[in-house]
């Protein structure tokens, strides 16, 4: 199994359908400063290499050079990280490791442009503990088969031990967006349920970015939604909202028999689609920063970004104007976030027409799985441009009302 499969395969296992009350005995300490991937004013994980390397449609190749800002932000971005343990243990260590750095990379370094970055580490299931539940495509379950799993509790406990330590030392009152993806999101999906909806931690709450998890909404039965008061945010300047989504290609949609990712098993009730692509004001249009090291999935062979072979020296690729997206619901519960190419010509573009984030497990495709393992690096200039909407509407807001 090669690294991308490996990993993709860890991303979203961990999942449930319930929020923890309580913080563990044994939860670690966050005020040591090794407990935290990212914080301010230090030289750690959010300070890595996110320099990418844009190719255009005609095969053009420039090096986008990430400046990070010079001045504090005035809102915090706080990321829980998905599965990516592959440590021979039933629960992962909090010894930081390259795969926590390479999340970070594709994940959340890029959005220092807009927040100050906070990244706890935390205790996950491994896939030595968790591979098990993927196996059966038509059984696997994330909101319900792994409900009662002790190890939950666990991570859940440290990201809540993580979130209190950060509301104590060093919000202070300043806006807040939650990310996370796959485990990291069904995590922050449960701690807002539990810690942030009717709390006054609410009212400081920017917006959330969730991807690769399952949240049910209704449009007629607000009873069935995951969420009592928090809505699906529906406009760029929307702020005290979340996004959600699952990306699949457009020609292979979650399975009708699926009950994975895309979709809700909730009566009457589908899983959210938030498309950042339209809430960033690109119209559909992807703005993808991609893992320059990915292979071709269930192959050791590297992708070729280009039919002539460009040669990529940056850790990321981006890829202007190469995909679209659009949300899609159907009637029996899926929702999820369709990728096409954007030009209908092959011809009319150069670079080779791949879409990374699809999950082996060997040479078995985990069709229900979509596109998860790239639901990020999908969405990523997006996302990045509709948090810096957000934190202006969410400082606007908060000014006018101060005064």
């Amino acid at each position: 199994m090669n690294r991308v499969c490996a990993t993709s395969l860890l991303l979203a296992l961990l999942l449930c359908d319930r929020a923890f009350a309580g913080v563990a005995a044994d939860a670690p300490d966050y005020a040591l400063q090794n407990h935290w991937l990212c914080k301010p004013g230090r030289i750690d994980a959010c300070a890595i290499d996110v320099n990418a390397t844009t190719i255009s449609p005609r095969g053009a190749s420039t090096v986008d050079a990430f400046v990070r800002p010079s001045a504090e932000k005035p809102i915090d971005c706080f990321y829980v990280y998905p599965t990516v343990s592959m440590q021979d243990a039933d629960l992962s260590d909090l010894v930081q490791e390259s795969a926590q750095f390479s999340r970070v990379r594709t994940q959340f370094a890029r959005y220092a442009n807009v927040c100050r970055l906070f990244a706890p580490m935390y205790r996950q299931v491994t896939l030595k503990t968790m591979a098990q539940h993927a196996v059966d495509l038509k059984t696997f379950d994330p909101n319900a088969e792994l409900a009662a799993a002790p190890q939950y509790k666990t991570a859940y406990a440290d990201i809540l031990a993580a979130w209190k330590y950060y509301l104590a030392h060093d919000n202070h009152g300043r806006g807040v967006i939650l990310i996370g993806h796959s485990q990291g999101a069904f995590l922050l999906r449960d701690l807002i349920k539990a810690e942030i909806e009717g709390r006054d931690a609410q009212k400081n709450l920017v917006s959330a970015h969730l991807a690769g998890v399952v949240i049910a909404v209704s449009k007629t039965d607000a009873a069935r939604n995951e969420f009592k008061t928090l809505k699906s945010c529906t406009d760029g300047a929307q702020t005290n909202c979340f996004i959600s989504f699952s990306t699949f290609a457009e020609s292979d949609p979650p399975p009708t028999w699926s009950k994975a990712f895309g979709v809700s098993k909730v009566s009457g009730a589908v899983n959210n689609c938030s498309n950042p692509a339209a809430l960033s004001g690109d119209s559909g249009r992807l703005l993808p920063y991609v893992d320059a090291s990915r292979n071709i999935e269930a192959s050791e062979a590297a992708i070729k970004w280009t039919k002539t072979g460009a040669t990529v020296a940056t850790p990321l690729v981006a890829l202007p104007d190469f995909l679209k997206a659009e949300c899609v619901s159907r009637d029996d519960g899926a929702g999820y976030l369709a990728i096409r190419f954007a030009n209908a010509s092959a011809q009319a573009d150069v670079r080779e027409r791949y879409l990374p984030g699809h999950v082996y497990v060997g040479p078995v495709l985990l069709s229900n799985w979509g596109l998860h393992d790239a639901d990020m690096e999908l969405t990523m200039g997006n996302l990045v441009k509709l948090a810096a909407l957000q934190a202006v509407s969410w400082q606007k807001s908060h000014t006018t009302s101060a005064q």
